[in-house]
């Protein structure tokens, strides 16, 4: 599984939230539902329709963020056009469902105005939900509590991870940490994490990543983009700064640039 989709753990989570939320929304009937049918309908209603938005939400903007890192763009500028994007199949979604179960909804709740009820209640959620996602990573530090240091973040990874590391992959202002298990998000500069490596052959190839030399399985040629195909499937992209370097450290041929 790629490892921008994230853990089982964080999916879990996401969801348990959702089942919650939908029951307390199922009890506020916003929106005017609270007119349409019964308190378990609005309860199921509303629950249903908050997982399937995690589920849709959860893939979409994982997605997005992770792309958005590798083509060097901020969060604050993709985040929110995806947020605008998703809320498209969403309110058909919903508009979907509620007709079917609800058909007299279409006099009253025009295709627009479901749309913008659903942008209305999904911007918030998902704005906690990524400011949830930079706090369990250590992006943002507890009050009263020091950010640990590159040496310390590394060596405290699970041990699911193993010993074989792959790569780093910078991510905003942290680190992703890939091996040959999974991988995890540390808080630190891509910079002081190479630093902090011992014992570990490799190079930065990007300013987003580092690669160890003996996870690379073959360099590929897209046009004029080099990537490296890694262990774990992931391709790192090399920059073209960094070409001439590699290929005195015999890891590219004048046929691979």
């Amino acid at each position: 599984m790629p490892s921008w989709i994230g853990s089982w753990s964080e999916w879990r989570r996401d969801l348990a939230v959702a089942v919650v939320l939908g029951l307390f929304l199922g009890v506020l009937g916003p929106f005017g539902s609270f007119l349409n049918g019964s308190l378990a309908l609005r309860m199921a209603y509303w629950s249903a329709m908050l997982v399937v938005g995690v589920l849709l939400y959860g893939f979409g903007l994982r997605w997005v963020l992770h792309m958005g890192a590798r083509l060097q763009q901020p969060d604050w500028f993709v985040f929110p056009l995806a947020l605008v994007v998703l809320a498209a199949p969403m309110s058909l979604i919903t508009r979907t469902v509620d007709t079917a179960i609800w058909p007299s909804v279409t006099r009253y709740v025009k295709p627009f105005d479901w749309y913008a009820q659903v942008l209305v209640i999904s911007a918030p959620l998902n704005l906690l939900w990524l400011w949830g996602r930079r706090v369990s990573a250590g992006q943002i530090a507890a009050p009263h509590q020091p950010a640990q240091t590159p040496v310390a973040a590394l060596e405290q990874l699970p041990l699911r991870l193993g010993q074989r590391l792959i790569c780093l992959q910078m991510e905003d202002h942290y680190v992703r940490v890939h091996t040959d298990t999974g991988s995890e998000l540390v808080l630190s500069p891509l910079k002081d994490a190479i630093d902090a490596l011992s014992g570990v052959e490799g190079l930065q190839v990007h300013r987003s990543w580092w690669v160890a030399r003996e996870a690379v399985v073959r360099p590929l040629r897209r046009g004029r983009q080099v990537e490296l195909e890694l262990a774990n499937g992931l391709r790192a992209p090399v920059s073209r700064a960094s070409i001439a370097r590699l290929k005195a450290a015999g890891w590219l041929t004048a046929d691979d640039a």
